[in-house]
């Protein structure tokens, strides 16, 4: 179970770091549009890491959806990753140590090992380290007095916050003067009607899971700023254009006790906080809606796969011939060892490959091991290309690495076992 969800992890990280990447790409571009819109985009590396399983559509990309790392190569006598890109395929696993037969286990075995540990006691770690920090905040919150409704006054805090899930409240220090006060209070009551105390514990909690990526570190941070600068243009709209000095003087005054407590009015990039408030317009109702699409239609192309029908094996198998393959070669395992091979050639082509042709299935990032056993078709092709195409416990249809769900009666028509032992030196 724990080795099943380190792998799930390491996939979850690497494709995440994809979109993380793309996501900073697009906030460099988006530099102008309206920072919610940008903290929107964050929800593509959150749900990516997050998630499984996401929907499909005709916009989404395959690339984002793969299984790099398998537990399969535990097992391999040369481990290989499957990222698509075969050049770096083939860089990795050259890097990947081979298995050892004289030995109990392979190199990579107690790599797995060791990992899937380490990995485990670094996300519990920084779960109780954060839980720590939050008892020792809590206690420097103790006699706190309530000003009004949501509001109270610390004098043990060096900095204003909001902090609470369910019922957030915002603490204030009692130095504050009244015009920091009303930009204080219109910039941690923009954080609560936003949400943002629970996108900060989700971002937080991701973290914790993806603590050894760094790029996932970086996300927090500039994921930290977005939602900083966006309280921030909801604060001034509401205060009134003419406040707009008063409340950059308010982020310079405060941010020199700043803590690094969530959702602090005086955390972040001061300095390009500033900037942004002082040069603050509200944007026109066109610009909005264009960098509106086109935020939307970047959610659509991070957060969804592409769909099965589009995938290049699904559509080589579709679209497979008698007249562009050479001969098929099935492997059936478990069976008798006198029923585990038979070869297809001539006339039986056309048979064969129309079982291959009525692939159908659901694109899942790895197909279950089950307890039916497999079938496997080795599609060598006139032009000396070799494919194989596996039926896996009538459940999951294999093409060349990538799996889909498929129907079982579709696979249920496949021949279950050959007519000849499997020859020496037969590749799989």
């Amino acid at each position: 179970m724990l080795q099943a969800c380190f792998f799930q992890v390491l996939n979850q990280s690497l494709t995440g770091t994809l979109v993380i990447l793309a996501v900073l790409a697009l906030r460099f571009a988006f530099q102008k549009a309206p920072r919610w819109m940008v903290c929107a985009l964050w929800a593509a590396p959150a749900l990516r890491l997050l998630c499984p399983y996401l929907p499909e559509s005709p916009v989404g990309t395959a690339f984002f959806n793969r299984m790099i790392v398998r537990e399969s190569m535990l097992y391999e006598a040369a481990p290989q990753i499957h990222s698509g890109i075969d050049a770096l395929d083939h860089a990795v696993g050259t890097l990947l140590p081979a298995a050892t037969p004289q030995n109990s286990v392979n190199p990579i075995q107690i790599w797995a090992f060791a990992g899937q540990w380490i990995w485990l006691l670094g996300t519990l770690g920084m779960a109780v380290y954060a839980l720590v920090r939050f008892v020792l905040l809590h206690r420097r919150l103790i006699g706190a007095i309530r000003q009004e409704s949501g509001v109270y006054l610390a004098d043990r805090i060096g900095a204003p916050f909001v902090l609470g899930l369910f019922r957030p409240k915002i603490y204030l220090p009692p130095t504050l003067s009244a015009d920091q006060a009303a930009a204080v209070l219109a910039h941690e009551r923009a954080h609560i009607r936003r949400g943002d105390p629970s996108y900060r514990l989700l971002a937080y909690a991701i973290v914790c899971i993806y603590w050894f990526n760094p790029l996932v570190w970086a996300a927090f941070y500039w994921f930290g700023q977005d939602l900083e600068q966006a309280c921030d243009a909801s604060a001034v709209r509401s205060l009134g254009d003419a406040a707009r000095k008063s409340y950059a003087q308010a982020l310079l005054d405060v941010s020199a006790g700043r803590t690094a407590l969530p959702l602090s009015f005086g955390c972040g990039d001061i300095r390009t906080r500033v900037r942004r408030v002082l040069s603050w317009r509200p944007p026109k109702k066109g610009w909005r809606i264009g960098c509106g699409l086109l935020c939307a239609l970047a959610l659509c192309v991070l957060c969804t796969n592409a769909s099965s029908a589009r995938r290049e094996t699904m559509r080589w198998a579709r679209q497979l011939t008698p007249d562009q393959v050479a001969c098929i070669e099935l492997v059936a395992m478990p069976t008798a060892p006198q029923e585990r091979y038979q070869r297809y050639e001539g006339a039986q082509l056309a048979q064969m490959t129309a079982l291959i042709q009525r692939a159908r299935g659901r694109y899942v990032p790895y197909a279950q091991e089950l307890a039916g056993g497999s079938t496997t078709l080795y599609v060598t092709l006139r032009d000396g290309t070799r494919r194989y195409v596996r039926n896996i416990g009538n459940v999951y249809l294999v093409i060349d690495g990538d799996a889909y769900l498929a129907s079982y009666d579709d696979l249920a028509a496949w021949p279950s076992r050959g007519s000849a032992p499997l020859p020496a030196g037969f590749e799989q």
